[in-house]
């Protein structure tokens, strides 16, 4: 991604960390696998939390097409394709 060199071992490029706002040597900058809620753990993210986060936050306001989507009602079934 030009200005910005992908960095080792943390997954993303620096872009994406800068756009962000998470640091470039750290996988979880928010600490998301020490987070605990109810029974909840999300532990699991340690290794790609910032990752998970770039995702999420760029898919908010985005919606998919119902017609497409295999967890739509009538989508599935032995003659129903997305």
């Amino acid at each position: 991604m030009g200005v910005y060199p992908k960095k080792g071992g943390a997954g993303m490029s620096g872009a994406r960390e800068a756009e962000l706002g998470t640091k470039i040597n750290q996988r979880d900058t928010c600490g998301l696998a020490n987070f605990v809620k109810g029974e909840i753990s999300y532990s699991g993210y340690a290794s790609y939390a910032d990752q998970e986060l770039f995702c999420r936050w760029k898919m908010i306001g985005v919606q998919g097409e119902a017609s497409k989507d295999w967890g739509s009602y009538g989508v599935q079934g032995p003659n129903k394709t997305p």
